[in-house]
């Protein structure tokens, strides 16, 4: 591949996570109106402004069809760097949050031990105030979860008392 074909393929690549970038910050800047039709318009907007700003600075012509095939690369590279960059954010940004209230007629309850209790203390913590209140929610750190596995969804039996613990992650 020749140094100009390579300049070029780096331009596009960089264009294209550069309009990724930017369609995010719009997406994120205009929270009561997203949609998909956004996405495509902004992307398929910034997408071409790029292309034109470094075809014009490069000294190409736009009347090639160059220009459009690099658009529609500059495009396709900015909707993938936008799911990307999206799915990164999503990622630490999600919140959990653990449901515990009493269940007196539940059965096949899981008995916790102390080794459990030691190992989850943000579920000792709730079942405490669920001992008190019958029920609660706790916002929990998202690392938590994983943590849980094996215990939400089910019966836990806690100083003689039965309680359901449930998780929600948003």
């Amino acid at each position: 591949m020749g140094t100009a074909k390579l300049k070029q393929v780096i331009v596009v690549l960089v264009l294209g996570i550069v309009a990724g970038t930017i369609n995010l910050a719009v997406m994120e800047e205009l929270e009561n109106s997203r949609s998909l039709n956004l996405l495509i318009f902004s992307s398929i907007t910034a997408s071409f402004i790029l292309t034109f700003i470094y075809y014009q600075i490069a000294g190409k012509k736009l009347n090639s069809i160059g220009f459009l095939a690099s658009s529609a690369a500059v495009f396709f590279i900015a909707v993938l760097s936008f799911t990307v960059l999206l799915g990164l954010a999503l990622m630490s940004e999600y919140s959990a949050y653990l449901f515990v209230e009493k269940a007196e007629k539940a059965t096949n309850c899981v008995v916790l031990t102390e080794e459990d209790l030691s190992r989850l203390p943000f579920l000792e913590m709730a079942l405490n105030k669920a001992e008190k209140t019958g029920r609660v929610v706790v916002k929990i750190d998202a690392d938590d979860v994983k943590v849980l596995k094996g215990i939400y969804g089910k019966c836990v039996v806690y100083r003689g008392e039965k309680y359901a613990v449930n998780v929600a992650v948003t």
